[in-house]
């Protein structure tokens, strides 16, 4: 994905998996600041939640399968980069499966995961503070 611009034209598609989430509200911001277009997943009773922090849309995690059709089609194809907010494999595998063709990288707050698309790079991500100073881990490549 790259570091986020906000000169981005908005044709970048970024994966919010766990929109309703306290991490995943925040990420929805600062991926809308940067210009992304963004799509996130939450239950239906949240959506109006989501869409206020700044998800341009959101989908129902509920049916997996309905999920990815639904995103594939708002996204014409898939995502390029995402955050998965919920953690498991199962999501883990729902979020990968939510790329486009070309694949990218998710960003997890899960450490040891596995993708099973070769295509799409997973890092892990964890943000804690130690003695009121923000820590931050992670293995985003460039």
């Amino acid at each position: 994905m790259g570091k986020p611009s906000v000169h981005s034209n908005g044709s970048f598609q970024f994966l919010v998996s766990g929109g309703a989430t306290s991490v995943g509200m925040f990420a929805i911001q600062l991926a809308r600041r940067a210009g992304y277009k963004v799509i996130a997943t939450a239950s239906p009773s949240s959506f109006d939640l989501v869409k206020s922090y700044g998800a341009h849309q959101v989908v129902s995690y509920r049916d997996q399968d309905a999920a990815l059709i639904e995103i594939k089609k708002i996204t014409n194809g898939g995502v390029s980069a995402g955050l998965d907010c919920v953690g498991g494999q199962k999501n883990i595998t729902f979020a990968g499966n939510a790329f486009g063709p070309k694949g990218g990288k998710l960003s997890t707050t899960l450490i040891g995961s596995k993708s099973k698309r070769r295509d799409v790079e997973l890092s892990p991500l964890m943000v804690f503070t130690v003695f009121g100073k923000v820590r931050l881990f992670t293995r985003w490549s460039s």
